[in-house]
Formats: C-alpha cells, structure tokens, sequence
C-alpha cells in the first residue's frame, strides 16, 4: 500500500493588498449575490470569474426543494463560461455571500480566537469593507466547521442540531465524528433534552433526518 500526502498552500490578504483587476472581480460577485435563488437557506451567493482575455463571466447559487438538484455559484458561473466561451481558459475566480443579517461573509477569525471567545474573551474580526465586526456574547451564533472546531464549542452550546444526510450511493464527505460525541446529547447527565425530531424524503435516493437538543435551564 503507498500512502500519499497531499498539502494545501493558500494566500491570505486584504483587499488592498490585491489588484485592481482583482478587486473589480470581487465586486462583480459581490453583485452577482442579486442573482441568487436562496428561499430555503437565505445564504445568497455570487462567484465572478476572468477568463484569459479578460471577459468576465458571473454565477450565483440557485437552490431547489429537491435538495440535490440546487447548483452553486461558481459551478454556475464556471458552466456558463464553458457554454459561452469554451475556448478561453479561466484565470481567476472570486466568490462573495451574504446572509439576512446583511453583511458578507468575509469576516474571519483563528481558531484560538474562536476558543479565546468561547471562554470570555472579546473576539474582533476585519472584513473587505475595511470594518470591524465585534462579536456579542449575548447574542446567539451558529457553528458550522469541521470535526474538531465543533468538538471544542460543543461545551459552551445551548443548543445542538444534529443534521444526517443518508444517500444510498456515494457521498463527497469524508468527514466523520467520534460515535461517543454523536450520541454524546442523549446522555442523561449531558445536560440536554430531545426538542425536535425531523426527517425528509429527499428523493429516491436521499433522506434527511434532524433532531434538535437544547441544554436544560
């Protein structure tokens, strides 16, 4: 058996630090965001892409209520360039979203910032629109990432979804969780308490199945 590592190596900037070519990218998507269909997530998103002569071809989300049939922005954008314009090459490729609370999602913070602001700590974060986001402990957030991010906020959770998507083909996933801290809501001494159970027939192939957990007071 051989085993094989892959790395990733990605650029972190801010928008100043790109070019103007680049930004006028950005702002294509950031536009293109109107084009989104997003009735069920409200997760509205634009991708623009450059091709090598320059022309700008744009993309957004659009989202069906048969779950596996919505198609992604850059997808989109990406498969109106190959129709369009299937000889030139893509050079670059910018996405932007936003949500019902108004702002792009463009705002990050590390991860011991993250775990700083689950313990007390204030967390700040700098977004493309050279502002500052402060985020509120009073206020509720969601979390959604990887295995661990999720293990590490699970302590200072009051509420719990737990989300399982059942295909009876292949998945594109490989991400798995400790069977201990799946099931680990319905411990009796775990602090929570069943609230909802959910479970959708997707279509021949996919079934959706939620319950939500919700600490005691």
């Amino acid at each position: 058996m051989k085993k094989l590592k892959i790395e990733i190596n990605y650029d972190f900037c801010q928008p100043e630090e790109l070019s103007a070519e680049d930004n006028q990218l950005i702002e294509r998507a950031k536009a293109a965001t109107s084009n989104s269909y997003a009735n069920y997530s409200h997760f509205h998103v634009g991708a623009a892409l450059r091709l090598s002569d320059g022309d700008i071809v744009i993309g957004a989300n659009q989202e069906n209520a048969a779950f596996p049939s919505g198609l992604c922005a850059e997808r989109s954008a990406i498969f109106a360039a190959q129709s369009q314009r299937p000889d030139q090459a893509i050079d670059a490729l910018a996405i932007a979203a936003y949500n019902n609370n108004g702002f792009l999602a463009d705002a990050y913070v590390s991860e011991e910032e993250f775990i700083g602001f689950l313990g007390g700590d204030i967390m700040a974060a700098h977004t493309s629109y050279n502002s500052t986001i402060t985020f509120n402990r009073d206020l509720n957030y969601s979390i959604i990432g990887g295995a661990g991010i999720i293990q590490k906020a699970y302590p200072y959770a009051d509420k719990v979804i737990q989300t399982i998507i059942r295909k009876s083909h292949r998945v594109n996933s490989d991400v798995t969780l400790p069977i201990a801290f799946v099931v680990a809501p319905t411990w009796p001494e775990s602090g929570f308490i069943t609230k909802e159970n959910h479970w959708y027939h997707i279509d021949e192939v996919t079934n959706i199945s939620e319950v939500v957990y919700e600490r005691k007071l």
